[in-house]
């Protein structure tokens, strides 16, 4: 809101100050509350005072304390025109800067480190590294806005996985690169995010694709009971080779095995895949986002996901 409200001002302002007053600036730009203009009229003692005792008196209505208004005037007037428009180069600094999220409690940290610069200095393996004292700096720590809103404008959002096309990678095959899926027995849509095989910290969706028979012959709907959602920290890749690796071994104490295995006509070829989450901040963020696909995509019911 504060952009907003320097914006209302600095109209308002505008208003008052420029549109009343007869001679025009040569150029005038402003973005938000900073300004840049030229004034090639020059302006009597007279009409300067006048104009100051006017703002003076504009920004005391608005509850501006009186202390800061004469300190702003005494600056502004303290300086020749010539110096403010002279070049100073920067000057290098080679401190160390130590950045702290804001809090009323880093001020006393501010002067700790002030205090015991000495400590460091004395230190032989590392005085060299503090030639001068450090420079902490306070960032603006998050906030409801930062957390749910961003600067960056959104492009065209890429949808749908993708494979990683390794020529060695045994994944490829097997995941579908949709950008619209419902998974067998459900009426949920999935938009799956821009993931391929080689992506680490995911949670992922196996199924079988092959159409079960009506009545022994006919072929019906594809099989349900093959849906399996799961997490793993490391690339999925591997995760997906572990339980190919169960299927081959017919291994069926595991879930994903003992349904291609155990059920008939099917085979390790019917076994597809789908990544629909990554990037998770921690393993209790992965494992909620796994029980959020579990119940949703029903896989608690089902025989391979029970």
């Amino acid at each position: 809101m504060a952009p907003s409200y320097a914006i209302i001002f600095m109209a308002d302002l505008e208003q008052r100050m420029l549109a009343g007053y007869p001679l025009k600036p040569l150029h005038y730009f402003r973005y938000i509350d900073d300004i840049f203009f030229l004034w090639p009229h020059g302006l009597p003692s007279s009409e300067y005072d006048k104009h100051i005792c006017n703002l003076v008196g504009y920004f005391l209505n608005n509850n501006y304390p009186l202390f800061i208004i004469k300190e702003g005037i005494r600056k502004a007037s303290v300086y020749p025109r010539d110096k403010l428009l002279t070049y100073k180069p920067k000057v290098e600094n080679s401190r160390i800067p130590l950045v702290f999220d804001y809090s009323p409690k880093t001020e006393r940290l501010h002067k700790t480190i002030r205090s015991d610069y000495s400590i460091l200095k004395s230190d032989s393996s590392i005085s060299e590294l503090f030639n001068d004292p450090p420079l902490t700096a306070r960032r603006q720590p998050p906030s409801l806005k930062t957390l749910h809103l961003s600067s960056r404008l959104l492009g065209a959002r890429n949808i749908g996985n993708a494979k990683c096309s390794k020529p060695r990678c045994q994944v490829c095959h097997f995941i579908i690169t949709d950008k619209e899926f419902t998974p067998p027995g459900t009426k949920c849509i999935v938009r799956p995010p821009p993931l391929d095989c080689d992506t680490p910290n995911v949670v992922y969706l196996l199924f079988c694709n092959i159409r079960e028979l009506l009545f022994g012959q006919l072929p019906s709907n594809i099989c349900d009971k093959g849906n399996y959602v799961g997490q793993t920290s490391n690339k999925f890749r591997f995760r997906f080779n572990n339980h190919k690796k169960t299927i081959q071994d017919k291994s069926v104490n595991f879930h994903v095995a003992k349904h291609f295995c155990g059920e008939p006509n099917h085979s390790i070829s019917n076994l597809k895949c789908i990544l629909l989450g990554s990037n998770y901040q921690s393993v209790n963020e992965r494992l909620k986002s796994e029980s959020k696909w579990v119940v949703k995509l029903s896989t608690h019911i089902s025989l391979l996901g029970a």
